[in-house]
């Protein structure tokens, strides 16, 4: 926007005097004491540690070698700081170390009077961190920012909302959180603590300052990691194929098969030689063991037995089979 642009160009002390940066509080109307609010539960979330901008409770006020009369007009001149504080530990969580508002009005260049959005963002710089201006966005930006997590610094003007601790120009900080019954968390840094306000509230406090709110955001927090997958079923193991012998080749297979069918015959044929050598009878002689009954007549009968056969194959010759040599075989072999 214009106005954007030229606050962000124009020197500070010309911009504020045209009223393109608008300091909160306004000229010399300043507070002058702080409010005590009903505390809060925190519902077991996290929520930034409280900061009042009042001097007798801001540590950092006086700063440094600063008199105490210097450190009385920045604390009751420094709700824009202080918000900008409040809203800064959302970003750097530390606890009771996060800093005041006495620590960013230190931060920026200004020492005088009040303060606006642009010189809190210079404080938030000195910290490392983004505060981005969004003056004159509207009110659906501040509800879309609020949503998505971000804490905001507004400006607004007339009696506070909750609080009613001033009705001059002021700042306050809106904090991520939402009541489950629809109101957010509120800073205003003169109460004593944080309050649930009407969004409604808010925004009509807000619009009086600027009609189409001045604020400023910090950084949505990132996506949250998601969750580890729950661990499914072991997978079932590959079955384990058997394993085939290689066929062989089709002309080596084949006479294989050739081989296995000579064999089987003859074995068939031993078979009814055996048969046939046994169906004879034996030849006659007066000793089964002597050398005539199987002598060469035996041997001349016809078919071979085949404990002969395998007599034969271990090369004995007919006539080496006398009677003890049979007997050696038949019986002892």
């Amino acid at each position: 926007m214009l106005r954007r642009l030229l606050a962000e160009l124009l020197p500070r002390w010309l911009a504020i005097a045209l009223g393109i940066r608008r300091v909160s509080p306004e000229g010399g109307y300043w507070p002058r004491r702080s409010v005590d609010v009903p505390p809060i539960d925190t519902g077991g979330g996290f929520r930034a540690a409280w900061r009042e901008q009042d001097p007798a409770k801001d540590p950092k006020e006086p700063n440094g070698g600063e008199s105490s009369s210097a450190g009385n007009d920045h604390g009751w001149s420094n709700c824009t700081c202080t918000s900008g504080a409040l809203a800064l530990a959302y970003q750097q969580p530390r606890g009771s170390l996060a800093p005041w508002g006495g620590d960013l009005r230190h931060k920026q260049g200004d020492q005088s009077g009040g303060t606006d959005l642009f010189d809190c963002r210079d404080a938030w710089k000195a910290y490392g961190e983004t505060l981005t201006i969004k003056s004159g966005d509207g009110w659906a930006q501040v509800e879309k920012d609020h949503s998505d997590g971000q804490a905001i610094v507004i400006q607004g003007s007339g009696n506070v909302p909750g609080s009613e601790s001033f009705d001059g120009g002021h700042a306050c900080c809106i904090a991520p959180e939402t009541h489950s019954d629809g109101r957010w968390l509120f800073g205003d840094p003169l109460a004593s603590g944080w309050q649930w306000i009407k969004p409604s509230d808010i925004k009509a406090w807000a619009q009086r300052w600027q009609s189409s709110i001045a604020f400023a955001v910090g950084e949505a927090p990132p996506p949250p990691e998601p969750p580890e997958p729950e661990p499914g079923p072991e997978p079932e193991p590959e079955p384990v194929p058997t394993p085939v012998p290689p066929r062989p080749p089709l002309g080596q297979y084949a006479l294989v098969v050739a081989e296995r069918q000579v064999i089987e015959a003859e074995r068939d044929r031993a078979v009814d030689d055996w048969a046939a050598w046994l169906a004879a009878g034996a030849p006659p002689t007066s000793s089964m063991y002597d050398a005539g009954y199987w002598g060469a007549a035996a041997w001349a009968r016809g078919p071979i037995p085949d404990p002969v056969r395998a007599a034969e194959t271990a090369r004995i010759t007919a006539p080496q089979w006398d009677g003890g040599a049979w007997r050696e075989l038949l019986w002892h072999g």
